[in-house]
């Protein structure tokens, strides 16, 4: 009989206990953010010391940049439910700036001028360069990129012909070189190159080169250290060098059926490794 008794008390006891607990729980635990506090997400301290930010965005992040000199970075998102380009300050965890894009303007890349000062932004059609002000986000120029566009190659005498192609495929990546004079934008299996600083003319952005000779989409593209070159890889498992200012690759890697997502190289272009 002792033993029923104190098997009971037992029982009692830890039903009590399992109670209090889940009544704590109750009053402590917290609702997960509502769609319509997006906007003010910005100002709250991430959890514990965690460095990421990448769940403020609304919709799923679809590109990346780090600044090379400024402690920020630029994050895009292509989602329906967001549609929109934020600065962050990776030091004080803060979003400094943002831009919201309405209508069929979806952002699909961004790439951050190594200066801080500058910004480009890939859509389907075209690109946009900003400049990042101390509050706001203020359009230079616009590129369109979905036009007949100049292909150069050289023949065999060692003469640069002209082709005139259409252009119909959307931008897939953007990105600046090391030092800032140019960027690169993806465009299918093309590469066009521009000037940051435009003509003394118009100001626009200028269209330096145009890279051809993939075969299959291009996934991915790496400046070198020294900003006179670039790497290129496509889903077919080719991976090309070019000098930027000329048409033609100087060296190609072919790995066979392999998509390759993904190029990288040292400051000097002398190794190479891609996945």
């Amino acid at each position: 009989e002792k033993d029923e008794g104190s098997l009971e008390g037992s029982l009692t006891s830890n039903s009590q206990t399992s109670a209090t607990r889940a009544s704590i729980f109750t009053q402590t635990a917290k609702a997960p953010p509502k769609q319509d506090d997006v906007e003010t997400m910005c100002d709250v301290k991430p959890y514990r010391n965690y460095t990421t930010v990448s769940t403020r965005h609304a919709g799923s992040i679809s590109s990346i940049s780090v600044c090379a000199r400024k402690p920020l970075l630029a994050t895009c998102s292509s989602d329906l439910t967001d549609s929109s380009v934020r600065i962050w300050n990776y030091r004080t965890r803060e979003c400094v700036l943002h831009e919201y894009f309405e209508g069929l303007q979806n952002p699909n890349s961004v790439s951050v001028h190594p200066s801080g000062n500058e910004l480009i932004v890939g859509f389907d059609d075209n690109v946009k360069v900003y400049h990042l002000c101390s509050e706001v986000m203020k359009q230079a120029s616009q590129i369109q990129v979905k036009q007949m566009i100049h292909v150069f190659k050289m023949d065999e005498d060692g003469f640069v012909q002209d082709k005139l192609v259409m252009n119909q495929d959307s931008v897939s990546m953007v990105k600046y070189s090391p030092d800032g004079g140019m960027f690169a934008v993806v465009t299918g299996k093309f590469v066009q190159i521009f000037g940051t600083y435009g003509s003394q003319v118009t100001g626009q952005p200028q269209r330096i080169n145009v890279l051809s000779g993939h075969a299959q989409a291009i996934t991915n593209l790496q400046w070198t250290g020294d900003s006179l070159g670039l790497h290129t890889c496509d889903a077919g498992g080719a991976i090309y060098e070019w000098t930027a200012s000329k048409p033609d690759r100087i060296r190609e890697t072919l790995l066979g059926r392999v998509n390759i997502s993904a190029v990288g190289s040292c400051l000097n272009g002398g190794c190479l490794a891609a996945t």
